[in-house]
């Protein structure tokens, strides 16, 4: 009988009649309920419902508060609980070809820590996690795995993509921390999340930041749109989401939804470069990026020169989501042909 959130998945209730978040989870649930396993479970529902997780209990729920605990215990969960659930069979040999080493220890192992053992995990962002179960100074378990977010959420591509339109379409605005004034780049310092704010007269302070934005200084007053959640003005964004295997999505919503949901929900950092401002439109480049779980999101933005300035304005965007950062090299995404602003 497998505990799931505080409801029974009995004899009674299949794995078929519960509702999962991808199929990878619906597999386990059966294999679960077909071998009547005694291992402790950990399983999770979401807020719609969603089983959204199963896998060893190995945590405690202090460490999965921490960044990035949520991804990469859920990971370790998920597909220690899958080789000891698969040992022997042919899906089994398929899992154990994936870019996971054991350095020390094996996932027979795992059934063997629970969350009293002494748990650290390294990484080199965007590329490599290594994790590490010790007890009495004596090192129990070693995973060392790539930075793989299809690998680490046990979705297809697919799947992450109908996850994501269907979860931005979902959110509702969140208070979050406002982006630092000075900020970082990445990769390029053409590609930075630099804020542009207007110099205050006398000793008068507004109690929102007074970001740039005018037509005089069109090029700021871009990148505060594309960056600043908080600004005061009706953005709305036309976005194309663009399909791995199937043709592309479009959905009309407030761009302000989209930077917090990225932010919020995706522990996301944006990042803004501008690639041109010919013709009637800037072009340029915003990048969502998660350097704990191995991925960008990367949004292809035009915005009309007339606009800006104006309290309501559409921004189109072009989307690419979950960009696997973890083999990728430099010159993917052809940081030449963008300019530092000014």
């Amino acid at each position: 009988m497998l505990v799931l959130a505080g409801m029974l998945l009995s004899d009674n209730l299949s794995a078929q009649d519960e509702i999962f978040a991808n199929k990878r989870l619906a597999r386990i649930a059966n294999r679960l309920k077909q071998q009547k396993t005694g291992y402790n479970v950990h399983t999770r529902v979401n807020e719609w419902g969603e089983v959204e997780h199963i896998g060893l209990r190995l945590f405690h729920d202090a460490i999965r508060k921490l960044v990035p605990a949520k991804v990469t215990c859920d990971f370790l969960e998920r597909y220690l609980l899958e080789l000891n659930l698969e040992k022997g069979t042919e899906y089994g040999i398929i899992l154990s070809q994936k870019d996971v080493d054991f350095t020390v220890g094996s996932a027979v192992t795992a059934l063997e820590i629970d969350s009293t053992a002494l748990y650290t995990i390294d990484e080199i962002e965007f590329h490599k996690y290594r994790a590490t179960w010790q007890k009495d100074e004596k090192l129990l378990l070693q995973v060392v795995f790539d930075m793989d977010y299809q690998l680490m959420t046990g979705a297809s591509i697919s799947e992450l993509e109908q996850r994501f339109i269907t979860e931005l379409q979902r959110s509702m605005p969140e208070a979050i921390d406002t982006l630092p004034r000075r900020g970082t780049y990445i990769i390029s310092p053409a590609i930075n999340n630099d804020l542009y704010i207007m110099k205050e007269k006398g000793n008068r302070k507004s109690e929102t930041r007074p970001y740039v934005y005018s037509a005089k200084q069109a090029s700021r007053s871009v990148a505060n749109l594309m960056l600043a959640d908080d600004m005061p003005v009706d953005a709305q964004l036309k976005l194309t989401v663009s399909r791995y295997d199937r043709d592309s999505d479009t959905l009309n919503l407030p761009l302000r939804q989209f930077l917090q949901y990225c932010r919020s929900r995706e522990k996301c950092t944006p990042y803004f470069g501008l690639k041109s401002a010919d013709g009637n439109n800037f072009e340029g480049l915003l990048l969502m990026a998660n350097p704990h779980a191995g991925y960008m999101h990367m949004l292809k933005v035009s915005v009309p020169k007339e606009m800006i300035g104006k309290d309501d304005v559409e921004v189109e965007g072009r989307l690419m989501v979950y960009i696997p950062m973890h083999n990728v090299k430099q010159e993917y995404l052809n940081l030449t042909e963008y300019e530092t602003i000014r």
